[in-house]
């Protein structure tokens, strides 16, 4: 297990060490700084400067009340966070390494509830979990998730060893039920979407315990009920944030084959490496395989089985999904992200390898075989240290753009960069945090005085506009780049979205060279 455990570190540090701060990373750093809405330089100022925005250390109700306001998620893991960052240093991967140690305990519990419920090779979905698309990337991932995948998988946990130290200690019974609850609670109070397997671990509890003890299985889900109730005034808001985003419902049928897909991408997903589409496809019916063979043992030998333990797997495995399918439908939404689904990917793992693990039993070296082919095949789903993020477009590679600003301009430059939807302030931040320390920058928004700003920047040699990532160009961009490019002293020498190079070129425009 130590060694699965260090090869699930070493294949997230390159994607947490190299891989560019995106969108929502900067939201992160902000809300923990204490900087929900930060105030960005409206005139030229060093990048250094507006970098202190991503480090602070507020008080944890300040950034509950920030997150009330701006962002509308519960706050366990952004005063965690805030916490880590003040003990170990406010650099992103600082927060990063966060996420890392949360992934790494999902993979060490996950292996626990497996060896308690004596499943044969608990280590086989463990190694295939520790290497999956998804529980890689958020274990590299300034974000809420690699928490809340911590969490569900220890009540998960809890709530069956409390089941189990029902036939031998009433006081571990005691201990393991109260524990379950508060992270329970806490799961929920980490991101939302925790509901749905929080929900099934509660019931599970509830139903296995009363026979027992109706105290005991009454009083710690009331518990965690009353610890997720702090959350629940703004659970709504957040159900009805962004009334534009994802809109429109699929349909049943198209809803369930995609909820489908992505639980199986989850697993595995080739990375930046061309992979021919045939062989993507070809895993995709092999994994969906492999889950029907496992669904067909269980049918079969259903009476020979852990029940308990796979009733709660099947249930975790599948209940992200059908949640999801639910708020598409009530909502009128299509939530078709990974991420939405990564609460079920531990015990969707187990569902997608027992398939194996039966081979292993009956013939060892042919399941043997399969798994290293598996385990070779999810080495492409691997980050190793692109500066690119996961199944992200050009547009958020702010790190390569960062270098490509530094290489090609002369000491004399400044970038520009503009704001975008004044409640989506993520983007400034992101930018401003890959750019060198010395950089002259200044950020556009709705109110900045073009004209005076345009006179501010005529001594600097080239000027870098960068456009909003995430909402793409505002009509304060497009005026600006045109006032500047009206005026005959700035002519056009690159542009790749998000970014426009500008250089001096005033000879240049007079004898109406490009």
């Amino acid at each position: 297990m130590l060694v699965v455990l260090l090869a699930a570190a070493a294949v997230r540090l390159p994607g947490l060490l190299y891989r560019a701060i995106w969108y929502d990373e900067a939201v992160t750093l902000l809300e923990t700084a204490g900087y929900a809405s930060p105030s960005w330089p409206s005139t030229p100022v060093l990048a250094r400067i507006a970098k202190k925005n991503l480090a602070g250390a507020p008080s944890l109700h300040k950034i509950a009340e920030d997150l009330r306001r701006t962002d509308i998620y519960p706050p366990v893991y952004y005063w965690s966070l805030s916490l880590w960052r003040r003990w170990f240093g406010f650099s992103l991967e600082v927060a990063r390494t966060f996420s890392l140690l949360c992934s790494l305990g999902t993979v060490f519990v996950f292996y626990l509830l497996l060896r308690c419920g004596n499943l044969e090779y608990p280590l086989v979905p463990t190694i295939v979990y520790a290497m999956s698309t998804e529980a890689v990337y958020l274990g590299q991932e300034a974000r809420a998730y690699a928490l809340a995948v911590f969490l569900v998988t220890t009540s998960a946990l809890l709530a069956y060893l409390a089941w189990r130290a029902t036939q031998y200690s009433k006081r571990s019974v005691v201990g393991y039920s109260l524990a379950m609850a508060v992270c329970c609670g806490a799961a929920f109070q980490t991101y939302y979407l925790a509901l749905f397997p929080v929900g099934v671990i509660l019931l599970w509890f509830f139903v296995n315990l009363w026979p027992v003890s109706w105290l005991i299985a009454v009083a710690p889900p009331l518990i965690s009920v009353s610890l997720a109730g702090l959350g629940f005034s703004t659970l709504s808001q957040q159900l009805g944030a962004r009334p534009s985003q994802l809109v429109g419902f699929v349909g049943i049928a198209a809803e369930s084959k995609m909820l489908l897909s992505l639980n199986l991408q989850s697993i595995w997903t080739p990375y930046l490496i061309p992979v021919n589409q045939g062989l993507a496809q070809g895993v995709y019916v092999s994994l969906a395989v492999l889950v029907g063979l496992t669904l067909i043992h269980l049918l079969w030998h259903w009476q020979k089985t852990n029940r308990g333990l796979w009733i709660l797997l099947l249930v975790l495995a599948s209940v992200p999904s059908l949640g999801v399918a639910i708020l598409d439908f009530v909502f009128n939404k299509h939530l078709h992200n990974l991420r939405y689904l990564a609460l079920a990917e531990p015990a969707f793992t187990v569902v997608v390898t027992y398939g194996i693990t039966r081979v292993l039993t009956s013939r060892q070296r042919l399941g043997i075989s399969l798994l290293v082919i598996f385990l070779g095949l999810q080495m492409l789903t691997i980050n190793w240290g692109h500066p690119q993020g996961f199944r992200v477009h050009p547009g958020l590679d702010v790190r390569s753009l960062a270098e490509l600003i530094r290489t090609s301009s002369s000491p004399a430059h400044i970038v520009v960069i503009g704001e975008g939807d004044r409640n989506e302030s993520g983007h400034p931040g992101s930018v401003i945090y890959e750019l060198a320390p010395e950089t002259t920058i200044v950020v556009l928004n709705a109110e900045s005085n073009l004209q005076q700003l345009q006179a501010n920047i005529q001594d600097y040699e080239d000027v870098w506009l960068v456009f909003s990532v995430d909402r793409g160009t505002t009509e304060v961009e497009y005026r600006f780049l045109d006032g500047l490019q009206k005026s005959e002293r700035y002519q056009e020498v690159f542009r790749s979205w998000p970014a426009i190079h500008l250089r001096k070129g005033e000879k240049a425009n007079e004898s109406g060279a490009p």
